[in-house]
């Protein structure tokens, strides 16, 4: 086979092999996104702010017998501010709040409604716990911490049919340990075809009390998280002002940065933790959410190594295939060039012909 017809095998063997990795890498950042979008803990940092300064979110998870009390988130948002100020991250001429934070515990209790006793997992919130976590709502609305009244409580749908045979609850009222609650709102649970999230989620309903109302059924329940909501400084402020302020939490590594989780660097940085992920050496377990997006994380990072690498592999080859290409122009170059120079040879060989006649 000619050297020129190899060389033209080998080219279209290249671009065949750089289109089939461009459709793999496009399938698998697809896929990544998908993640990112149905399953980040990032709705704080997404939403706050209305675009105009971007923020980044952090998460800090304790266990049982590190939880804190509602005095201790108290003292946290304080510390929280006053490194803030330190940092410079705060206007003093901004109007309305700059930051945001939030806490929450989890545990089992009962809910009654004057006929059936329901199993449920409660969570007790402080702060503004459903911006960070805008579970969708079907009826109703959330409460706040500004609300003066505690005595209230948003159902998932599972915990209305399970009472009440109906979706549409809100007004009506449960009792936990004979105490009245008012409910508020209805949200949705993940969708049972959502093999990740209601596996993390569980069997049984959820519903959502503020903290101070959870002490009184449940009163040794300590917050296990808290996480906070800033505006990014710097890239990674949102870890700075951690190392600052939870300087032993974030050497035990229960310090997670939301905001830039499913970002593509961040996944192939996290590729050499892969092997340990499947180890359970906490002394606490993580609440649903956070199982939820450490089960999808896992699964982009697997993603995300590969596809960076065959990013690599194509920009390679592309660049060898923009040589070959350039290879080849110069020679159709030079054809084109030796073409036309054969054709001006002609004509001043005609010229020439024409002005010396040969002599007879």
């Amino acid at each position: 086979m000619p050297k020129g017809s190899s060389m033209k095998t080998e080219i279209k063997v290249l671009i065949a092999v750089n289109v089939l990795i461009l459709i793999f890498t496009a399938c698998t950042l697809l896929r990544i996104n998908y993640l990112k979008e149905h399953y980040a803990l990032d709705g704080a940092a997404s939403s706050w702010g209305n675009g105009s300064v971007k923020y980044t979110q952090e998460s800090v998870y304790f266990s049982g017998s590190e939880g804190k009390s509602e005095v201790d988130a108290f003292m946290l948002r304080r510390q929280m501010e006053k490194t803030l100020k330190d940092q410079a991250a705060l206007s003093d001429d901004a109007a309305g709040r700059q930051w945001i934070d939030c806490a929450y515990a989890e545990t089992e209790t009962s809910i009654y409604n004057g006929r059936v006793y329901t199993d449920v997992i409660a969570t007790g919130v402080w702060g503004d716990y459903f911006v960070f976590h805008p579970e969708e709502l079907l009826y109703g609305s959330y409460f706040s911490e500004s609300d003066p009244n505690i005595d209230i409580i948003v159902l998932d749908d599972l915990a209305s049919w399970n009472m009440f045979g109906s979706m549409d609850t809100v007004g009506r009222e449960v009792l936990i340990n004979g105490r009245n609650y008012r409910i508020r709102g209805v949200v949705r649970a993940p969708d049972i075809q959502d093999r990740i999230a209601r596996t993390a989620y569980g069997v049984k309903p959820h519903v959502y009390v503020p903290y101070q109302a959870m002490k009184d059924f449940s009163p040794y329940s300590a917050l296990s998280v808290y996480e906070y909501c800033i505006p990014e400084k710097v890239r990674d402020f949102g870890r700075i002002v951690a190392e600052e302020v939870f300087k032993t939490q974030y050497d035990k590594g229960n310090t997670v940065e939301q905001s830039k989780r499913f970002d593509l660097i961040e996944l192939v940085k996290g590729v050499r933790d892969i092997p340990t992920t499947a180890m359970r050496i906490s002394t606490f377990a993580y609440p649903w959410s956070e199982n939820t997006v450490r089960a999808a994380e896992l699964e982009a990072r697997i993603l995300a190594f590969p596809t960076a690498l065959l990013l690599i592999i194509t920009a390679c080859s592309t660049v060898a295939l923009m040589f070959a290409a350039a290879k080849g122009m110069g020679a159709i170059a030079k054809r084109i060039y030796a073409f036309f120079d054969a054709q001006r040879e002609k004509r001043l060989k005609k010229l020439y012909a024409k002005t010396h006649p040969t002599v007879q």
